[in-house]
């Protein structure tokens, strides 16, 4: 007859709270090349970086479709805390959205386009937006998309991925550049 051990064995480990020393720090953000990132002037504070990343969008015709608060969906989907600000707005332009639709739908799966706003380590606020030409280059290697730049003479609304992209990444920059 087999015998049971005594229960002995410890409880299962509690899931990691804001107060653990094993929550995430999230390193320094960086430069990530499919990105285009400016770090801002020290004392503007998270909300004045949202602000201005938004402003400066709409001036450019975007504006913000969604809006997630990492720091809270990680500590409610996961009770950890990131230790700090990070904001994902998406970002979107109708006409330019619909011309890339118009184009291939497949776009879809880049849409909106994703601007990160953080706080790094030092206290300054980062923000970096996708590069539009990174992200399209991927649709690049798909044969049915059409990639190469079309006749654009009706006003530039047809073209292939390409010119979109480069004509998106134009505007991010002047986005960046502003800031």
């Amino acid at each position: 007859m087999g015998q049971t051990s005594s229960s002995t064995s410890s409880p299962p480990p509690a899931p990691p709270s804001s107060t653990s020393p094993s929550s995430p720090a999230l390193p320094e953000y960086g430069n990530p090349n499919y990105g285009l990132t400016k770090k801002l002037a020290s004392g503007i504070t998270f909300p004045e970086a949202i602000a201005k990343v938004t402003d400066a969008l709409k001036v450019n015709g975007f504006g913000i479709l969604t809006e997630i608060d990492l720091c809270a969906t990680m500590q409610k989907k996961l009770n950890v805390d990131i230790g700090r600000p990070y904001t994902i707005l998406g970002a979107c332009n109708p006409k330019l959205a619909l011309r890339a639709l118009q184009n291939t739908p497949a776009v879809g799966l880049f849409l909106p386009c994703n601007v990160a706003v953080l706080e790094d380590p030092d206290g300054r606020m980062v923000v970096s937006i996708v590069s539009p030409e990174e992200m399209f280059s991927i649709a690049a290697k798909d044969e049915t998309v059409n990639v190469a730049s079309a006749d654009t003479s009706n006003g530039g609304s047809s073209g292939g991925v390409d010119s979109l992209a480069k004509e998106v990444e134009e505007i991010m920059k002047k986005v960046i550049g502003s800031l």
